[in-house]
């Protein structure tokens, strides 16, 4: 039986973060959107330009039959430069921290441990933050799974972006 449970997380560009997370088992599903800003309904043009206040994001829900939580820290922080400023998106230059989006008080304590852990391993300073979620807004239907669309690499270069 699957019992769902759920993260989101921030490493620049939406759309390699999705496509290595969906390669671990545990992983139910992803969805691309924007979060941690307070304009409302911001499109994918107001991030790409740097407009908005939100940035790019993936929320996970996976199967905490097969991974924790803790697990799913895991995987982000081997999957991404916790030591770098990232591109917010492929269409502008504006950098952003990689950031771990806690959605309870549990996920907050299980994530600050985790930061820490790795901040006492390394003698450069961990950029990752960790914020709370705030509304999640899931980007357009043809974003999603984007990197996998035939001829699609991991920038949007449609019309509609």
């Amino acid at each position: 039986m699957i019992i769902p449970s759920y993260a989101i997380l921030s490493a620049g560009n939406f759309w390699d973060l999705q496509k290595q997370l969906e390669q671990y088992t545990g992983i139910v599903s992803t969805l691309v959107g924007y979060t941690g800003g307070q304009t409302p309904n911001p499109t994918y043009q107001q991030i790409a330009e740097g407009s908005s206040d939100h940035v790019e994001a993936v929320k996970i829900t996976y199967n905490q039959n097969l991974l924790s939580y803790e697990q799913i820290l895991d995987i982000f922080f081997l999957i991404h430069n916790p030591y770098q400023l990232l591109p917010m998106s492929c269409h502008n230059t504006k950098l952003v921290k990689p950031t771990i989006f806690y959605l309870d008080e549990t996920q907050r304590q299980i994530a600050t441990t985790k930061r820490q852990q790795l901040q006492q391993q390394s003698q450069q300073q961990i950029l990752t933050q960790i914020r709370p979620s705030n509304i999640f807004y899931p980007a357009a239907s043809y974003h999603q799974h984007y990197t996998i669309k035939p001829g699609q690499t991991s920038c949007c270069l449609t019309s509609e972006c």
